[in-house]
């Protein structure tokens, strides 16, 4: 709007010192006394016509500055455009490797059960049942061993222990190193259970000798009244002697 205006007093003003000069020239050939007006106007057009080209000179743009402007913005314009490339590649890896990893696992084969071990031929019994039926103390370490292995248990009980040897080493064994020793007050026995190999106990029952459980020198001292082996696969109990 400005650069109109002043173009506008700018051609106004070249026109009018046209005009003057003119109107000057006429009043010197003429001898007219009206030779200080006419100066005058030309004067008034000059200025104008100056005025204008000054405005005009002072608000141009030159079209460098805009090409840059326009290249600034197309940079910008350019930059977000690749960093939404980059978020979006971004994005279709991770979603990738998820779908890799899901296939992954619905691909893994599962584990087979382990096969049904099927009874023995001299099992006498199943050693099947819960250790945590039977209220007992311990185990506890057993004094003077110098092993660090040995450990005993007191409780009261008429059940055949045989039948809880496997749930008593799932429940209360730390290492296969360790020998423990139940002592039943019921029926004045002390049962010793401890680990022959990887798949079977070694269960021993000893006549109960009073106090044996507080020392290890007279810990299953007393006379042995059977022998048993208590396999872990499938709980089996088979009679040694």
């Amino acid at each position: 709007m400005l650069s109109s205006i002043t173009l506008i007093a700018f051609l106004i003003g070249c026109a009018g010192a046209v005009v003057s000069f003119a109107f000057l020239a006429l009043s010197f050939l003429m001898g007219s006394s009206k030779k200080k007006l006419a100066a005058k106007l030309v004067g008034g057009f000059v200025g104008l016509a100056i005025l204008g080209i000054v405005v005009q000179a002072a608000t141009y743009e030159e079209p460098e500055e805009e090409k840059y402007q326009y290249t600034s913005s197309e940079e910008a314009n350019n930059t977000e455009d690749t960093e939404t490339d980059i978020e979006e590649t971004v994005d279709t890896e991770e979603d990738t490797e998820e779908d890799t990893k899901e296939v992954e696992e619905e691909t893994k084969t599962e584990p087979s059960p382990s096969p049904e071990v099927s009874k023995r031929k001299e099992s006498i019994g199943t050693s099947n049942k819960d250790i945590n039926e039977i209220r007992l103390t311990g185990p506890n370490p057993v004094r003077n061993d110098v092993t660090g292995n040995w450990k005993y248990a007191r409780l009261f009980t008429t059940e055949d222990l045989n039948e809880y040897a496997k749930s008593y080493y799932e429940e209360y064994f730390e290492d296969d190193d360790e020998i423990h020793g139940i002592v039943n007050f019921s029926t004045k026995t002390t049962t010793k259970i401890a680990t022959l190999s990887s798949n079977i106990l070694s269960v021993t029952v000893h006549e109960y000798v009073e106090n044996e459980e507080y020392d290890a020198k007279t810990m299953y001292s007393g006379n042995i009244l059977k022998e048993y082996f208590v396999y872990l696969d499938n709980g089996d109990i088979e009679k040694v002697r």
